[in-house]
């Protein structure tokens, strides 16, 4: 490895909601230029191979939506980290428990124990999103293997964790605002 990767720091920003609304922006922009590009190649075949067409596309087409399915979990992937990043950078305001919180339920009790609300259904919620996204990060089916997340998925979890984080925002404003003891 590279020693600029190694020496890379973690101390980069905090991260906020329009961390997470890119994620999403980028994986859609990926989503609809690999349809142009699929739009293109299906002109391409139409002039060269007119009579087999619909054999061709149906094949390229299949595949092409499994590599979609791809991205949606890569969006999942980087999205949870951005949450997790935010709570141990905004909301508890410790880079260093990084290193102690291992795990999205650990830091997930830890703003439990900072006084941070978060309802039973929503905590529950969000450690199955985490077992999902841990079972694609470190178990993932083979390339053309089937996890049929979706956009809608996707804009699921952003609007969980963008409720989730509008609470704490709140909780987090009032506490500044509380004289200092």
């Amino acid at each position: 490895m590279r020693d600029k990767l190694k020496q890379f720091t973690w101390h980069i920003h905090i991260l906020g909601v329009n961390d997470i609304d890119h994620v999403y922006k980028l994986d859609k922009e990926m989503l609809l230029d690999r349809g142009k590009v699929l739009q293109e190649y299906r002109v391409k075949v139409e002039e060269e191979n007119h009579e087999f067409v619909m054999e061709i596309m149906d094949d390229i087409a299949y595949y092409h939506g499994m590599d979609n399915l791809i991205l949606w979990q890569l969006a999942l992937w980087r999205l949870q980290g951005v949450f997790e990043g935010m709570i141990i950078l905004k909301y508890l305001g410790d880079f260093t428990l990084s290193e102690k919180l291992i795990g999205l339920k650990a830091k997930l009790d830890a703003i439990r124990g900072n006084k941070f609300s978060i309802e039973t259904s929503d905590y529950d919620e969000l450690l199955e999103w985490g077992k999902l996204r841990n079972a694609i990060s470190h178990c993932p089916p083979e390339t053309y293997g089937y996890v049929d997340l979706r956009e809608e998925d996707v804009l699921e979890y952003m609007d969980l964790i963008k409720r989730i984080i509008s609470k704490w925002d709140i909780e987090l404003e009032a506490r500044k605002s509380l004289p200092q003891s």
